[in-house]
C-alpha cells in the first residue's frame, strides 16, 4: 500500500479513525504522582522571593505569551525547563539546538527561530553558552520582533557540579567549574540590548513583563552560585522523593 498525502492530512486523516482508549490504573498512577509533584514544586515557588535558576525556568514558563516563542539553552536550561515548568501554560513554540558541544551556536540559533517564527522569542541561556556566542548578540537589532534573553549567570559550568568529578576540588574549578568573574552589562549595552538585572522573584517578573512590551531586545541577567544552586535541587529532590514514598 502507498499513501500519498502532506503531513497535515495524513496525520488529521488517521487521527480522526484511532479509538479513544479508556483510562488504566497505571495512567491514574502517573497522574496522580504528577499532580503531587506539581503541587510541592507549585508550594516552592510561592513561598520563595529568591532568584533561583529553577524558579527561573517556572516563572518563565509562566510569563510567555501565548503564541510566543521559547528557545532553550543546552546544560542546566533545558533540564530545569523540564522538571520544573508549570503545567498547563499557554501555548508556546519551543526550540533548542544541541551544537557541537552543547553550547555553540545558542544565540545565533535563537534569533534564527526567532526571525522564522516571527514572533517575540525569550531564550534561557546559561552564561558559558552566552559567552560562547557573545558575538550573535547582533543579531538581534535586525529581528523584526524583538527578543527576551534571560541568562543565568553562576559563574561557571553549573551542571558540572552534579557529576562525580565535583568531588575532587583540586581539579573542579579549573577545569569544570571554569568561573569567568564577568557579567553582561558592558556586552548589553555594546549590542544595543536593554539591560536589566534583577535581585528577586517580583524584580524578574517585572523585568520579564516589561521586555515582553518594548520595541527593543531584552538582556535580563539573574546571578546564582553554582553550589547554592546544586543544593536547593537535592533539596528539592529529596523533599519530593520523601512525598511520594510516604504517599
Amino acid at each position: 500500500m502507498k499513501i500519498q498525502a502532506s503531513v497535515d492530512s495524513f496525520c488529521e486523516a488517521l487521527s480522526s479513525r484511532l479509538i479513544p482508549r479508556e483510562g488504566s490504573p497505571w495512567l491514574e498512577d502517573w497522574r496522580r504522582i504528577s499532580g503531587s509533584v506539581e503541587e510541592s514544586l507549585s508550594t516552592f515557588a510561592a513561598k520563595t522571593s529568591t532568584l533561583s535558576e529553577p524558579l527561573v525556568a517556572r516563572l518563565v514558563s509562566q510569563e510567555i505569551g501565548a503564541e510566543r516563542g521559547l528557545f532553550l539553552g543546552s546544560s542546566m536550561p533545558v533540564r530545569d525547563m523540564n522538571t520544573f515548568a508549570a503545567p498547563g501554560g499557554p501555548s508556546t513554540r519551543v526550540a533548542a539546538n544541541r551544537g557541537a558541544s552543547g553550547i555553540d551556536g545558542t544565540v545565533a540559533s535563537a534569533t534564527g527561530f526567532a526571525q522564522g517564527l516571527n514572533h517575540r522569542v525569550t531564550l534561557l541561556i546559561g552564561d558559558l553558552a552566552l559567552l560562547h556566542d557573545l558575538n550573535s548578540l547582533s543579531l538581534t537589532r535586525s529581528l523584526d520582533a524583538p527578543m527576551t534573553i534571560v541568562v543565568l549567570n553562576n559563574n561557571g559550568g553549573g551542571i558540572f557540579s552534579f557529576l562525580p568529578i565535583a568531588q575532587f576540588e583540586d581539579i573542579f574549578e579549573r577545569y569544570f567549574g571554569t568561573p569567568h568573574n564577568l557579567d553582561f552589562e558592558g556586552a548589553g549595552r555594546m549590542f544595543g540590548l536593554e539591560y536589566v538585572r534583577p535581585s528577586s522573584k517580583s524584580a524578574f517578573v517585572e523585568a520579564y513583563r516589561a521586555a515582553a512590551k518594548k520595541q527593543q531586545s531584552t538582556l535580563i541577567e539573574v546571578v546564582t552560585q553554582r553550589k547554592e544552586n546544586y543544593d536547593l535541587h537535592i533539596a528539592l529532590q529529596r523533599e519530593i522523593s520523601a512525598k511520594l514514598s510516604s504517599a
